[in-house]
């Protein structure tokens, strides 16, 4: 529906740290029943279907969108797509308490170009002991002659990125009078990142040491395609309890925020090599550099007040 803008301290409102909002606004639904569809096409291949149906029933306001984008994208191994889907459901409880139930759920993918170089040059290997350097066959394009190339490294590591994100959120608003409310918002998600990496050649180059100490051409046999998978897995939650005041003093308005706030995550992180974008198992290449780290469970409180 909207986004603001918000810059300056917004800690209390907003949570620690922050030095400034971005804050997006989902679309309230509408009164009477509608349903809508869309289609978009552009260059380079890109689409984009949506589908969406809301409106109010029985009291209760009901709004869900979905849509899938497509591309080919501008550049070489630049093509992307994604699948979104937003859910929202408003509704009157006894007693002067509203609540809002939100879902969102977003899957996408997409190759990843790599950056350009100033002029074009294949890359090279160099040895640590001594000013020797060999030629690549991975080339690095113009970003002024050749904008639109990617350079080899990226499709032969097949460098690419993909995401899947799904979170639950809950706002109950209570109106104890008309001065004073409670709001309660909860929230639960998890987030998936794989991404595909390509290894510099300076770094392979230190392992050619003893192979090519003597013979150039010994790198033709070497695999350049080699790479890394990174990858996060993360849960998380977050609860926050608020107390606002509204009132006048001397005639001018005032509002008084109070609230607590305590949520957790937790990462299970994941590092392997790959070959031709694919990972490697454990006869792969260094096999031994393959990490797995799960990060302790993180929780915060936070007690903060605010007068306007």
């Amino acid at each position: 529906k909207s986004i603001e803008v918000m810059r300056g301290p917004f800690s209390t409102m907003y949570g620690s740290s922050s030095g400034g909002v971005i804050q997006l606004f989902t679309e309230d639904p509408p009164k009477d029943p509608e349903i809508k569809f869309g289609f978009l096409v552009g260059s380079y291949g890109t689409t984009k279907e949506s589908t969406r149906f809301s409106g109010t029933a029985n009291n209760i306001q009901y709004f869900f969108d979905a849509s899938h984008f497509d591309t080919d994208g501008y550049r070489q191994h630049s093509a992307a797509w994604k699948n979104q889907t937003t859910g929202k459901l408003k509704f009157n409880l006894d007693n002067g308490t509203k609540a809002t139930i939100l879902f969102d759920y977003a899957d996408s993918k997409a190759q990843d170009p790599l950056g350009l170089a100033r002029s074009e040059v294949y890359d090279i290997l160099k040895r640590n002991t001594s000013n020797n350097y060999y030629s690549t066959t991975n080339k690095n394009y113009s970003a002024f002659t050749n904008p639109k190339a990617a350079p080899d490294v990226a499709t032969t590591a097949n460098t690419r990125v993909s995401r899947t994100n799904t979170q639950v959120g809950l706002n109950l608003e209570h109106a104890i009078n008309e001065s004073n409310k409670l709001n309660l918002i909860a929230s639960i998600g998890t987030r998936d990142n794989l991404q595909y990496l390509a290894i510099p050649l300076s770094c392979i180059g230190l392992q050619l040491e003893s192979t090519c100490k003597n013979d150039p051409t010994a790198t033709s046999t070497y695999d350049l395609t080699k790479g890394r998978a990174s990858s996060i897995s993360r849960d998380f939650w977050n609860s926050e309890l608020n107390w606002v005041n509204n009132g006048q003093i001397f005639q001018k308005n005032y509002s008084i925020v109070a609230g607590l706030n305590y949520g957790s995550m937790e990462d299970k992180r994941k590092d392997i090599n790959t070959s031709n974008g694919e990972m490697l198992g454990s006869e792969g290449w260094n096999s031994k550099r393959s990490e797995e780290h799960t990060s302790e469970l993180q929780s915060h409180v936070r007690i903060s007040y605010a007068v306007f």
